[in-house]
């Protein structure tokens, strides 16, 4: 009796312990890619590509081909279009995606190896930000205000982060209208 009533316990749990982990592989979804990545970055090993590595000068290069696509794209270009130079520049080059994840402003790069990386993606918010000039003034809009003195409450940071992300929308303003940055200082972060 003790005997089957074991296994009458210990059958369910066999069942539960081969069924959910078969479940869970059976009905696996891949990650969805984020929809702040306008282009298809994807097959980047595929055979065919170059094995050798790009020089700095191809890499100064294509990073002011990519700074002028992501300003063709600000301005309200397609961009396929825009960035069609830049992927038929790279395109015979193996490359891999690296990103930072750094507050406020995170940066998306094709990377080539061996530190040679072009900065392509500088979406934050909807603000595509187009140069490395552009990006120090955002984060440093950014640091000199969340560095202000400001209370430990849930509302008074809000108020902080609030202060800081108007900073941020008034130098965006000035990037949009061709203004100089050069008046913009603060402490350096992730863009320099």
């Amino acid at each position: 009796m003790k005997r089957s009533l074991l296994l009458a316990a210990l059958v369910p749990l066999a069942i539960a312990a081969i069924a959910l982990p078969a479940w869970t592989v059976l009905t696996y979804e891949a990650p969805r890619p984020s929809p702040l990545v306008k282009r298809d970055l994807g097959e980047a090993y595929r055979p065919g590509k170059i094995a050798a590595k790009p020089t700095a000068a191809q890499i100064r290069g294509w990073q002011k081909l990519a700074d002028s696509s992501c300003k063709c794209a600000r301005r309200g270009g397609k961009s396929d279009e825009c960035w069609a130079e830049y992927d038929r520049e790279t395109a015979a080059y193996a490359k891999s995606d690296a990103a930072t994840m750094c507050m406020p402003v995170s940066h998306v790069f094709d990377n080539f190896g061996e530190d040679k990386m072009v900065e392509i993606d500088r979406d934050h918010a909807g603000q595509l930000l187009c140069a490395a000039e552009e990006r120090r003034a955002m984060e440093a809009a950014w640091n000199v205000e969340m560095a202000r003195p400001h209370g430990e409450t849930d509302a008074e940071v809000q108020r902080a982060f609030d202060r800081a992300g108007a900073a941020m929308d008034r130098v965006y303003r000035r990037i949009l209208h061709g203004e100089s940055l050069a008046g913009v200082r603060g402490p350096a972060g992730c863009s320099g």
